[in-house]
C-alpha cells in the first residue's frame, strides 16, 4: 500500500537517477509491506522497480505447493480444509 509519509524526493536519488519517482511537491510516497497481512504471494517483489530490493524466503508449511486457483477448486470440491492465515513472528 502507499504510505503517505512525505519523504523528500532529493533524498531518494542515486547519482543523477531518481530511485523513486516523485509524487509532486518534491515529496514522494514510499511503498511499504505490512508483514502482519503478507501471504507470500511475491507480487511486491515482482513489481518493485528496484532490482533485488525485496527478496522472498521459502517457509516450510508442511503442505504441498498449490496455486490460488487450485486452492479455490479444492475448497469448492470439499477436498481440502480452509487454510488459516499464518502466524507471524
Amino acid at each position: 500500500f502507499l504510505s503517505n509519509n512525505g519523504h523528500r524526493a532529493d533524498v531518494l536519488k542515486s547519482g543523477g537517477i531518481t530511485v523513486v519517482p516523485g509524487a509532486g511537491n518534491d515529496y514522494v510516497n514510499i511503498l511499504t509491506i505490512n508483514q502482519d497481512t503478507c501471504v507470500g504471494c511475491n507480487m511486491c517483489s515482482l513489481v518493485c522497480p528496484v532490482d533485488r530490493c525485496i527478496t522472498m524466503q521459502e517457509v516450510d508449511t508442511g503442505r504441498e505447493p498449490m496455486s490460488w486457483s487450485e486452492y479455490q477448486e479444492r475448497l469448492a470440491a470439499g477436498t481440502i480444509e480452509k487454510i488459516a492465515p499464518p502466524e507471524h513472528v
